[in-house]
């Protein structure tokens, strides 16, 4: 790279829409690289890539690996030929820096790919949105009754847990992941969210990367400039899907138990399960503007997931001022304070209630837009600047 050359950069996940939440970190990042600087550009396999700079496969290559992830548990393991014509584009561009983010997702052959990172000896930053990499199979694990640190031998999960597929071939799977992350050519650099799922790496044997702690952050101004509805008393649980790490258990829990003091109202697709007769519930939203307008009408937002490695959603309710109650043993543990709600054991239901019921009563007493200012897209997007640079330096 000659000195006046700007440094290119380039960001790899299954989509780039802003409305994923992935997508969205990424477009933050990229948007912040730009203007200090960086030639940055987006590689993206799914969803709308009208606009993506390089565009990875088909809606026909998509559909192949998918077929191929359900009959043979080979997620990342397909989309060879999409994956060298995606290679081939970038090639003539030729990038000084990759960050990949999630390369799952059907669309790309992460071993082409790694193949590729490791003769360019192309610094690579790798951001561990979920636990995929961790495992033989599964994105999260910890609300299972499993763990990687044994190979994933005996994987009982295959059927139910994205990616799902009808034969497990986890140990293979738990074997390519290793041998990837550990090739001494590549020059791999390891973010995570939260401490949390830093500590996850010692569950599956990559403990000994160095690994580097980025909290994720949102753009802050796009919830705050709500001001909470006083005459609205509501507990609201959200998610994009109530898959069963989300835990729509101990929201379902809580209703029947009749000793929460506000109505209950549970937001997203609730992945083919049923909702107590007590509960109000909403289809998913797509508009930023209504999910800021009902997490203003909130009293408390309740966060029961078992299994995240941050906690986007309880991020931006603290964002539009309401009070969070999440689960104790997740990472979204890391970012709830008593400053801005309480994280407890939520399959207590009894007590669940009763720290809802407090923070009801006391909510003027919290002040969670404070927290969540600590946790901006711009101090996210900043701290990877300084990890770029330190790369290219």
């Amino acid at each position: 790279m000659a000195a006046n050359d700007k440094p290119k950069l380039l960001h790899i996940n299954t989509v780039a829409d802003q409305c994923n939440s992935v997508g969205a970190i990424m477009g933050s990042i990229v948007s912040r690289a730009k203007a200090a600087g960086f030639d940055a550009r987006i590689g993206a396999g799914r969803g709308d890539v009208s606009s993506v700079d390089f565009p990875i496969g088909s809606v026909m290559s998509v559909m192949a690996h998918v077929a191929a992830s359900r009959m043979n548990d080979c997620e990342g393991w397909w989309s060879k030929r999409a994956t060298v014509k995606f290679l081939e584009a970038v090639d003539e561009w030729g990038p000084d820096i990759v960050h990949l983010h999630n390369v799952h997702g059907h669309y790309i052959n992460i071993p082409t790919l790694f193949d590729w990172l490791e003769t360019r000896k192309l610094p690579v930053v790798l951001t561990l949105h979920d636990c995929w990499w961790l495992t033989g199979h599964c994105s999260f694990y910890s609300h299972l009754d499993c763990s990687p640190l044994d190979g994933c031998v005996d994987c009982r999960h295959h059927g139910d847990e994205y990616p799902i597929s009808f034969r497990s071939r986890s140990v293979r799977n738990f074997r390519l992941k290793h041998e990837l992350l550990n090739r001494r050519g590549l020059k791999l650099n390891i973010v995570v969210p939260s401490r949390w799922t830093a500590d996850r790496l010692n569950d599956s044997g990559l403990g000994h990367h160095l690994v580097s702690v980025i909290p994720h952050g949102i753009e802050i101004d796009e919830f705050s400039s709500c001001h909470m509805d006083e005459s609205h008393e509501m507990v609201l649980a959200v998610a994009a899907r109530w898959e069963k790490r989300k835990n729509l258990e101990a929201v379902n829990n809580l209703a029947e138990s009749g000793l929460c003091k506000a109505p209950i109202m549970v937001v997203g697709h609730l992945m083919g399960q049923t909702l107590h007769e007590n509960i109000t519930y909403h289809p998913q939203i797509d508009s930023r503007d209504h999910l800021v307008g009902l997490y203003s009408k909130a009293s408390v937002l309740l966060n029961p997931s078992i299994s995240e490695t941050f906690g986007l959603t309880a991020l931006e309710a603290m964002a539009a001022g309401t009070p969070v109650v999440v689960n104790a043993d997740s990472a979204i543990n890391e970012i709830v304070t008593p400053e801005c709600g309480i994280a407890t054991d939520v399959n207590d239901t009894i007590n669940l209630a009763k720290i809802v019921n407090e923070i009801m009563v006391k909510r003027d007493e919290f002040n969670p837009k404070a927290v969540a200012a600590r946790y901006t897209s711009t101090l996210m997007s900043e701290k990877y600047m300084d990890l770029y640079r330190s790369l290219i330096g």
